[in-house]
Order: C-alpha cells, then structure tokens, then sequence
C-alpha cells in the first residue's frame, strides 16, 4: 500500500508538440497517444524502483516529484535533465521493425535517469548509461541492434 501511495505522489505528464510532422503522425499512429505514453513513464517507473529495491524505500531513492516527456521535432533520440525527457520523434522515422518497442526502450532508459542516483555528477558517464541499458534490457525492451548472448567483443559498452 505505501508504495502506491508513494507512486501516485509522483506527477506525470506527457506533451506533444510535433504538430503534423512526419515524425509526430507516426508517433501517434504506431504508438498511441499521450495515454500509452503516461503509462510507460509510470510502467518504468514502478518496474524500476522494483529494480533498484527502492519500491517501498523513498528514503533511498532519488527525490524526483514529477516526470515530463515532450515529444518534438529535434536531433539526436533523446535527452533527459532533471526528470524531464525530449523526445525527437524524428527519430522514429528511421525505427524499422516494431517502432512501438523501441519508443518504450528509450522510455525506459530515459526514465532510470529520473531514479538513478549519479555520485553526484562524479560517476563515469558510461556506466550511468550502462545501468540504463540494463533496466532497458532487463524488462525485455532491448534495442533491435544490440548484439545478443555470446556474441560481441566486450562487456561493457564503449563508455567503460
């Protein structure tokens, strides 16, 4: 029950300002509306407290009241500061296969950030991003390029 109460303190909002780009009507045709959006911020919020043991522990985690994502015309994928994510929907033109799962990837990655605690601002940056992949991977949202068990040459990402 505490950590119900705990999640439902925690705001999310999701804002769409692709206007009628190409990007934005996939956005919204192939992924859903703001609504499926919501749901994976909360989903990977939830999924990733359960990850770091932090579900029923507000004291060990991170003090982040609200999680944002706006959806934009941009460069890059994403980028999140202070539990506020962009998106550039953009990028999803060059998503083949399930544009769906990949969006939820990256919603997933960019949400640990919101949580994970970064030494502050002293951890190596790969192995701030490493953590992300993994929650990523562990929920079953790995990205369609990443090389699977037993194959690459290293484990760790290039950032470590």
């Amino acid at each position: 029950m505490l950590a119900v109460l705990l999640f439902n303190a925690v705001d999310f909002s999701v804002v769409d300002n692709t206007g009628d780009s190409a990007g934005g009507r996939r956005f919204r045709k192939e992924i859903g509306d703001v609504n499926y959006t919501t749901k994976s911020l909360r989903a990977a919020t939830a999924f990733t407290w359960r990850l770091f043991q932090q579900a029923n522990k507000p004291s060990d985690r991170r003090s982040t009241p609200k999680i944002s994502m706006v959806m934009e015309n941009g460069d890059g994928v994403a980028y999140s500061s202070q539990g506020e994510i962009h998106f550039n929907a953009g990028y999803l033109l060059g998503v083949l296969g399930d544009v769906r799962r990949e969006f939820t990837g990256v919603v997933y990655h960019k949400v640990v950030h919101s949580w994970q605690w970064n030494g502050a601002g002293q951890a190596p940056s790969g192995l701030v991003e490493e953590i992300a992949d993994y929650v990523r991977m562990k929920e079953g949202y790995a990205a369609s390029h990443w090389v699977g068990p037993g194959q690459g040459d290293r484990w760790v990402g290039p950032g470590l």
